[in-house]
């Protein structure tokens, strides 16, 4: 397709004293602006709607990562606690020399097999990452762009860990599954283990114990900073106290 031209035509009657001339010079300058103005113009409506739809469709994107974190936040908690009952169970087959029966407790919500399994939440980046690929963040305030760039960096610290916490979840099934006669998901008795097996299945509970602890710390950091994009912050220094808080010990 052609671009459309604008086309300067000649005065009607011709040129014929100085004085035409510079009318003539003045009208084509004046419709030149104008139509470089109209055009700019429409430009500018047109990045500032961009800019209020990016706006929009990250304040989405963050609103449902706030849902997200409040029902991870708890599910962690859950999975901590029994995490650390078996733990305990392991601490009395060691002190009494196996003989101690202990009760495989009801595994938590949030892990797989369990009565109530509610897989994590994959905190949602589509937004983010259009607006990046798309060069749209130049659309936005520096300052503003910069505290979203923060509040996605904590996004992916937590899906990192939440990698880990699956991978010795793995482990743990499989140490148990050793021991749980066929039985699904696994259940077996402590006292059957030796001491060097209650050694290694204790590690392998300390580390997955202190993956989770890790992991919820990065969850309510995030979510710290993800609300304070959600109330509308744009100050570094405010989101860095908000940061700091969400890592104090509760």
């Amino acid at each position: 397709e052609e671009t459309p031209v604008i086309d300067v035509h000649a005065a009607h009657g011709g040129i014929h004293t100085w004085k035409d001339f510079w009318i003539h010079l003045g009208t084509i300058t004046l419709g030149l602006l104008i139509a470089i103005s109209l055009e700019q113009s429409a430009e500018w409506v047109h990045h500032r709607h961009e800019r209020h739809q990016l706006e929009e469709d990250l304040r989405s994107e963050a609103a449902s990562n706030h849902d997200s974190a409040v029902i991870d936040v708890a599910i962690y908690d859950k999975v901590i606690a029994w995490l650390l009952e078996i733990q305990r169970g392991v601490d009395v087959a060691r002190a009494s020399g196996g003989k101690a029966v202990f009760g495989y407790p009801a595994r938590a919500d949030g892990i797989p097999d369990s009565p109530r399994f509610t897989a994590y939440h994959v905190l949602e980046s589509e937004a983010w990452t259009t607006a990046k690929e798309s060069s749209l963040l130049v659309l936005l305030p520096r300052d503003e762009a910069e505290i979203h760039a923060r509040v996605y960096i904590q996004s992916d610290l937590v899906e990192s860990f939440r990698e880990r916490t699956r991978e010795l979840g793995v482990r743990q099934g499989a140490f148990e599954t050793r021991f749980s006669h066929g039985t699904y998901p696994p259940v077996f008795d402590l006292s059957s283990l030796t001491p060097q097996q209650l050694d290694e299945y204790d590690a392998l509970l300390a580390d997955e114990l202190e993956t989770y602890r890790i992991g919820i710390a990065r969850l309510k950091i995030f979510a710290a900073a993800n609300d304070y994009v959600l109330s509308g912050g744009v100050s570094e220094d405010e989101l860095r106290k908000a940061i700091l808080k969400a890592n104090m010990p509760q």
